[in-house]
């Protein structure tokens, strides 16, 4: 589901997908990631191995399959330390009058990366796999992220993305059922 999400509304024709694991090794994992991993080598997909947490946000994968667990985890860690960074850097730019002429020189440079960072701007993670479009939204969503949501909703209706799924998964047989 995640590699036809990523081909109809990331217009990515073969997505690289990643497994979620404490370690990039085949073996690595709990037993749920392991026979994850032993399935996903099988299919047909791009399926580039196990990849750890630090390399989310990296750009050499387009999917990530997780564990609801795990990648909520994975994912809030991700938000708490960008989050954290950036008053770090705000905090040591406000210090003396050097560092402040400084960061009011970047503070453009400053915005546009704190504005690619900001999760509120994408709205909320869609649940794939249902017959109806489903966003699950921050539970600290503010007007801009209800926002994203309802744009994220509208967007996956003009791509189809229900009928792209069902087209991309395999039919049920009468053993699956």
């Amino acid at each position: 589901m995640g590699n036809a999400y990523a081909k109809t509304m990331l217009n990515i024709e073969k997505p690289r997908i990643a497994l979620l694991s404490n370690g990039t090794e085949d073996k690595k994992g709990n037993v749920l990631t392991q026979e994850a991993f032993k399935l996903l080598k099988q299919t047909e997909l791009n399926f580039v191995g196990n990849m750890e947490a630090r390399e989310i946000i990296s750009g050499d994968y387009d999917v990530v399959v997780s564990d609801g667990f795990s990648g909520n985890i994975a994912l809030k860690s991700l938000e708490g330390a960008v989050l954290s960074l950036m008053s770090l850097i705000k905090a040591e730019i406000m210090t003396n009058l050097k560092t402040k002429i400084a960061g009011s020189m970047l503070k453009k440079n400053f915005n546009n990366i704190a504005r690619k960072m900001d999760y509120n701007k994408l709205g909320g993670a869609p649940f794939l796999g249902v017959e109806k479009i489903v966003i699950k939204s921050h539970g600290t969503s503010k007007a801009e992220s209800i926002y994203g949501s309802i744009m994220q909703v509208v967007n996956m209706h003009k791509n189809n993305l229900v009928s792209n799924l069902t087209n991309e998964l395999p039919l049920k047989t009468e053993q699956t059922e």
